[in-house]
């Protein structure tokens, strides 16, 4: 008689009835390969909490290398912020008037003092309230002040430094500056340069000059040579003129037609 055949039970290998395609000897292999590729697979949630892990770690590690205290960082001020508005921004721009305002000092020194003073210029309208104002403050006596002598007869006598660096004495040019523009020609040129310095020029001539006249006004042009007034076009004087000389005209002989 023929035996049962049991078709239960765990003593069936039923692995040995797969089929399989492959090059002999390989079948085990690919079996302990399949297996460390599945156990070493990962989902995806698991993957991102641990690269969301190791970010917090890293955080967490510079802030304490950076700032010991643990505080944040703070941030820096933008500039131009918080925003101001337009009237407390225009308060705090000077005033025109303040600046136009704004004194003219200059210092002064006395020969023999151990100090300086300084005076402001514009509290003053003419050189004998300057001259006034220094004898009261050094306690001296400065005396009246002559075209032709200067201060001889005086013990002292005022001088100032011009902006060219040249020592001058004070009352030597008039107190405020000559404004050419005002003039539209040169009689009215010399006859205010007549007024203010109570002289006689005379009248220019292009072939003698000043010739008979005792004074002889001359100009420094910008290549810094001495110039006859009136040697050349009033718009070309006017454009070139750095400053005038009123000079005694034996000393002007050589300019122009001297």
């Amino acid at each position: 008689m023929e035996k049962p055949v049991n078709y239960g039970g765990g003593d069936l290998h039923l692995e040995a009835t797969e089929l399989r395609l492959g090059l002999p000897g390989s079948d085990g292999h690919e079996k302990q390969s399949s297996a460390s590729v599945k156990n070493n697979k990962r989902t995806s949630t698991e993957a991102m909490t641990e690269e969301s892990r190791s970010k917090s770690n890293s955080n967490v590690s510079d802030g304490r290398n950076g700032n010991p205290d643990g505080d944040p960082p703070t941030k820096a001020q933008v500039v131009g912020w918080p925003p101001i508005r337009s009237y407390r921004r225009n308060s705090f721009q000077p005033k025109k008037t303040e600046i136009d305002g704004a004194g003219m000092y200059v210092k002064v020194s006395l020969d023999g003092a151990p100090y300086l003073r300084k005076v402001d210029l514009k509290v003053y309208k003419s050189y004998p309230d300057l001259l006034k104002a220094l004898e009261s403050m050094f306690k001296l006596t400065i005396g009246q002040y002559s075209e032709r002598e200067g201060y001889n007869g005086s013990e002292y006598a005022p001088t100032y430094e011009d902006k060219d660096g040249d020592w001058m004495l004070v009352g030597d040019v008039p107190w405020e500056k000559v404004d050419l523009k005002v003039y539209k020609s040169y009689p009215d040129l010399l006859k205010a340069l007549e007024s203010m310095f109570k002289l006689t020029i005379g009248q220019y001539s292009e072939r003698e000059g000043y010739n008979g006249s005792e004074y002889a006004p001359t100009y420094e042009d910008k290549d810094g040579d001495w110039m006859l007034v009136g040697d050349v076009p009033w718009d070309m004087f006017i454009s070139s003129c750095k400053r005038l000389r009123i000079m005694k005209a034996s000393e002007a002989r050589g300019l122009g037609c001297l």
